[in-house]
């Protein structure tokens, strides 16, 4: 048959101007699809980064570090800090958190709040009165304990150390300081375990940033008996430094010792230390002793009217020598002794006193019964 060459390849010749004009169009669709894995991957990327950039320009940051660190005002060694405040506990048990105020401008009407605790399964709420919070205050310290190797020092003085909780509820900071804020959380005996959320507010006049705060309770309760001997040596000597109360023995310093003494029952504290100083020592005209055990005794009752302590410990009759705690001579203390003969105090030695001390106190312990066991003593 004779057939136009034309008319012959007519037909494949448009099918594969066909083919050719997809396989534009798929390498334009692949390359736009290319695109938009692109752009979906800068949004993921700049999503995963919101967290990191969100702080930035901000005039505070509120972040949580262990409890077991130290927060240095000027950020020495700034422990690793967390968006979230994790803390765990059994029913009954007094918790600890620590967050960190970093501020990149000054800041005034510095102030905190916290607020419940919500159980996420139940809505079960632990209440905020039993979330409470306080600044940590530094103190300077011009110099290091002597005798310290460098390296196992936490830092070189002069320096400000963080040290204690403050009791104000508001404060100022400088641009650039790290202000440390103590979280304590008390558990109900009866609070359901679980996983609670809740959070930690800073208000001041730049504005309000939050910390998340989480907390784990596990179905096991704190035993009501303490079964270990714990003690921790206090002195009322700074009462007037620190509480403002100068009067030794008066009303106002023994609010202030209840106040200590129900603190270290609510840490489960069981044993407490009344110093051998406030037996009152006496000469008659004979030159014989006599031993005045009344402000002994108050003390002593202060902290057994707290109904959680098992044991008294009793003060030091002996001491280091010049060189204190890294002196390797001991030798019993001078006691201040009342003459009645001259109306004035005088310094005797240890020897001089305790031969007859420690008898007519071991008489005393027993006549009041605290020489027996704890619950008969109190029975």
């Amino acid at each position: 048959m004779d057939m136009d060459k034309s008319t012959l390849h007519a037909g494949p010749a448009m099918d594969s101007s066909k083919w050719f004009e997809w396989l534009i169009h798929w390498k334009r669709l692949k390359i736009k699809m290319g695109f938009i894995k692109y752009i979906i991957s800068l949004l993921v990327c700049l999503a995963c980064m919101i967290p990191a950039i969100s702080g930035f320009g901000q005039t505070k940051a509120l972040k949580a570090v262990s409890d077991l660190d130290q927060v240095f005002e000027d950020g020495y060694r700034l422990p690793q800090t967390e968006d979230t405040m994790h803390i765990f506990g059994i029913r009954g048990e007094i918790l600890s958190g620590q967050a960190v105020l970093m501020t990149k401008k000054n800041l005034s009407e510095v102030r905190v709040t916290t607020g419940p605790l919500v159980n996420r399964t139940s809505g079960y709420l632990i209440p905020d009165t039993n979330v409470a919070w306080n600044f940590v205050g530094s103190i300077p310290l011009s110099e290091n304990a002597p005798n310290q190797l460098e390296e196992v020092l936490v830092r070189k003085a002069p320096a400000r150390f963080p040290d204690y909780l403050m009791d104000v509820v508001e404060m100022d900071l400088r641009k650039g300081a790290n202000q440390a804020i103590w979280i304590t959380i008390e558990i109900p005996n009866d609070a359901e375990a679980g996983e609670y959320a809740g959070s930690i507010s800073v208000n001041s006049s730049a504005g309000e940033v939050s910390l998340p705060l989480h907390l784990t309770v596990y179905p096991l309760n704190m035993p009501e008996k303490r079964h270990l001997k714990v003690t921790e040596w206090f002195s009322t000597g700074q009462f007037g430094k620190f509480h403002g109360i100068d009067e030794q023995y008066s009303e106002k310093w023994f609010e202030m010792l209840r106040i200590y003494a129900d603190n270290l029952v609510q840490h489960r504290q069981n044993i407490f230390q009344v110093p051998m100083s406030a037996i009152e020592i006496a000469m008659d005209e004979e030159g014989q002793l006599e031993f005045d055990f009344t402000r002994f005794d108050q003390i002593a009752q202060v902290f057994w009217e707290t109904g959680k302590m098992d044991f008294l410990e009793t003060g030091e009759l002996a001491r280091f020598g010049e060189k204190v705690w890294f002196d390797t001579k001991i030798e019993f203390k001078n006691f201040t002794v009342f003459s009645k003969e001259k109306q004035e105090q005088m310094n005797l030695e240890g020897m001089q006193v305790i031969p007859y001390l420690l008898p007519a106190f071991e008489n005393h312990l027993r006549s009041r019964g605290w020489l027996t066991t704890p619950r008969s003593r109190r029975s």
